[in-house]
């Protein structure tokens, strides 16, 4: 069912509701949680501004993606003037996930009683350029350029006939640069598919479909994994900032008594600016304090967000034989790896057994139970693990979200200058069906420099982060140096029984993640959807 007008106020009145209610109870019950003065000084977020994708996250099992291409401004503009009221916002969104979790609390299981299908859209500068004439003020030099123009610093081949080159992107190539990029989500498959052919339907001569990717969650009990089989997206940071003047009234609750920096355990909170222009953004010295307000450039600008597309296709068979190999090897060369298996591998390389549960709260064996709490899934540092015996430095969610482990006195403060808000979701069937599969990557962030492209460059790509010679990123790590085939190596340490330590360099042949379409968007508010769509 979409969600028309009449029931997104009802929604929206009866989220207000159900949020007043929560923050009535919460000022009411005991709680270790002391409100401080920091937290009464976040800002209010402009909930009816904000593309719901954005904040909080659309979290949809059944999405569309569809990349337009621009063919006339004015008709253009007069079919945005036609579906801006139908972009969800925050407020819509947020209202709809308070009601969602309410329901399923209170039954005690999941729900289908409340569904939606929501609809965002975002710009590339070639189609903001069809559009506006402002727009040399972008101070983001990597929007501007495009992502095609930035792939082989990205790690992609540079040879010409290689899958994963910028020519051969399926969409986003040089001469495939779309304009637009809708996305449209929803909890039902069915509904999806009615709200994309309307979608379609509406499109004038101004406008037409380059290209269209669905993606879907894997079924139950793999709902939140990725197809390499590994539950995914759970690091995900808390946002600063509050829904009203309410002192308590917060877009992520505040569930840490031990550490007023997090919602969740081990959930850091950043402020606003990271992901939303208009904002504070971090201080890289001092988490708890604002930094300077986030600007695009164009005034205009003010609570729209950068949106990453990466389209990644997966070779999961060639995964999962190299897991098997390494163990196979591990076992026959050296005794402390005796009785190894292809999870233990796999789970080295990630960081993660395939539950979610981290490595570091489970050295031997998966223990499901952990991932399944929120309150001890993502509770944890790598500076107890200095020297990466347990989770190795080159493990994925240790290149791409490094936490504490800089060797430096602001390291993770430092960090979070760095984050994504991580929306993607995975396409194709699950292995071994037929047809490709893999990951349809979408984050946001207010610097695709000073993040998306920072952690891929100088992490996740950099064999020398976070030590000398730790290797690359086993899972998206990419390697294009002149000379050396884009094969790339994993170091694992081991303590041997006489105490000493041998770092073990595991050879990662082929890439297993492959690019195959991709590019920058600009996400706006909704009043720079109306000053877009005006004549």
């Amino acid at each position: 069912m979409r969600i028309d007008d009449s029931f997104v106020d009802e929604l929206t009145t009866f989220g207000r509701e159900l949020r007043h209610f929560l923050l009535g109870f919460l000022d009411n019950k005991e709680t270790d949680v002391e409100i401080t003065d920091n937290f009464c000084n976040e800002p209010i977020l402009e909930v009816n501004e904000i593309q719901g994708n954005v904040l909080p996250g659309f979290n949809k099992n059944y999405q569309t993606l569809l990349f337009l291409k621009i063919n006339s401004k004015e008709l253009t503009k007069s079919w945005l003037r036609q579906v801006q009221p139908q972009i969800a916002t925050l407020e819509e969104v947020f209202a709809f996930n308070a009601t969602y979790k309410a329901i399923r609390k209170r039954r005690g299981a999941h729900t289908e009683t409340v569904q939606a299908t929501w609809i965002n859209i975002a710009f590339t500068f070639d189609g903001l350029k069809k559009l506006t004439g402002d727009l040399e003020q972008f101070f983001d030099l990597a929007f501007k350029k495009g992502m095609h123009d930035r792939s082989i610093l990205l790690g992609d081949p540079a040879e010409r006939n290689a899958e994963g080159n910028c020519n051969n992107w399926l969409i986003g190539s040089p001469n495939q640069v779309p304009d637009i990029i809708l996305i449209v989500a929803s909890d039902n498959k069915d509904k999806l598919a009615d709200e994309v052919s309307k979608v379609g339907s509406s499109l004038n001569e101004g406008l037409r479909i380059m290209f269209k990717q669905h993606g879907e969650a894997p079924p139950e009990p793999f709902r939140s994994h990725e197809h390499f089989g590994f539950r995914d997206g759970i690091s995900q940071p808390g946002i600063r900032g509050r829904l009203s003047d309410n002192p308590t009234d917060f877009l992520t609750l505040r569930e840490n008594p031990q550490n007023p920096n997090q919602g969740k355990p081990g959930q850091d909170l950043l402020w606003p600016g990271e992901f939303v222009f208009g904002y504070p953004r971090q201080d890289p010295t001092d988490p708890l304090k604002p930094g300077p307000i986030a600007e695009a450039g164009p005034s205009w600008a003010r609570n729209g967000s950068f949106l990453v597309f990466r389209r990644l296709r997966q070779d999961v068979e060639g995964f999962r034989n190299f897991l098997q190999t390494v163990a196979t090897e591990l076992a026959k060369k050296n005794p402390e790896f005796a009785g190894i298996t292809p999870e233990k591998v796999g789970a080295k390389l990630m960081g993660r057994w395939p539950s979610g549960t981290p490595i570091l709260s489970a050295p031997e064996a998966d223990i499901p139970s952990i991932a399944e709490n929120s309150n001890t899934d993502n509770n944890f540092e790598f500076g107890e693990d200095a020297l990466g015996l347990v989770c190795p430095h080159a493990a994925h969610i240790r290149k791409a979200y490094p936490r504490d482990d800089l060797n430096r006195k602001s390291s993770e403060a430092e960090v979070q200058t760095h984050r994504l808000l991580r929306r993607g979701i995975p396409f194709g069937k699950p292995y071994p069906a037929s047809g490709e599969r893999g990951l349809l990557f979408l984050a946001y962030q207010t610097s695709i420099e000073r993040q998306f492209e920072f952690v891929t460059r100088f992490w996740i790509n950099n064999p020398d982060f976070r030590d000398s010679g730790d290797g690359y990123d086993p899972i998206v790590g990419q390697n294009n140096r002149e000379g050396e085939k884009r094969s790339r190596t994993f170091v694992l340490p081991i303590r041997n029984a006489n105490g000493s330590i041998d770092k073990i360099s595991i050879e990662l042949p082929n890439d297993w993640v492959i690019p195959t379409g991709g590019g920058y968007f600009f996400a706006p508010s909704l009043s720079a959807l109306k000053y877009l769509a005006a004549n």
